[in-house]
């Protein structure tokens, strides 16, 4: 479950961090890509801590009830860097494209050349599907939708056209971002990152 990783991931970047505070650190850093409910934290933590991936400890509080605050275990690591570097089919979809930003904003902890490794495997892929997607004939797949009046057809034509322009720009930004968060990461040393 892919909560699970985000969850870890997040709560590895903020150890001691309570089941309360992850809402609000979701909402700050991934929340634009990956939203949780307050209804799935809690249970993902039991679920997190029961499976050896978290430790947990009661933090005194003032006039308050203590507060259960959470860190991760040498195995929960070990399992969000598997998750973080495992290869996965890279569809041109929400889904696929959400998780492939997502997993590269939480491995800032990882090697270099693992990060710069995985932001070139992006590269390739986004690259490949903006090659395929400019290939197609955009007149021949926009008439080709079926339609029972002219007027009608027309309309469809227009919607998809403006929808495939989208696409195409999209997948070009996207290429230029990982191109500019790799030329980011060279930045901070000739030495850490091989030549492009």
């Amino acid at each position: 479950m892919q909560l699970d990783y985000v969850m870890l991931g997040l709560i590895r970047m903020n150890p001691h961090v309570s089941g309360y505070r992850l809402k609000t650190v979701v909402n700050n850093s991934v929340g634009f890509i990956f939203t949780v409910h307050n209804s799935q934290i809690y249970p993902t933590l039991k679920r997190l801590k029961e499976k050896g991936y978290l430790v947990s400890e009661l933090i005194p509080q003032e006039n308050k009830p203590s507060m259960k605050c959470y860190t991760i275990t040498e195995s929960g690591l070990k399992t969000l860097n598997e998750w973080l570097t495992e290869r996965f089919k890279l569809e041109w979809t929400h889904s696929a494209i959400n998780t492939y930003f997502m997993k590269l904003m939480l491995m800032g902890h990882l090697e270099m050349q693992t990060i710069v490794d995985y932001i070139d495997w992006g590269i390739d892929e986004v690259g490949n599907h903006l090659a395929r997607t400019q290939a197609i004939d955009a007149d021949v797949q926009g008439q080709s939708l079926a339609s029972d009046t002219d007027d009608a057809k027309l309309r469809s034509h227009i919607i998809w056209s403006c929808d495939y322009a989208y696409t195409v720009d999209d997948m070009r930004r996207r290429l230029d971002e990982l191109k500019e968060v790799r030329t980011k990461l060279q930045s901070l040393g000739a030495e850490a990152l091989p030549a492009e």
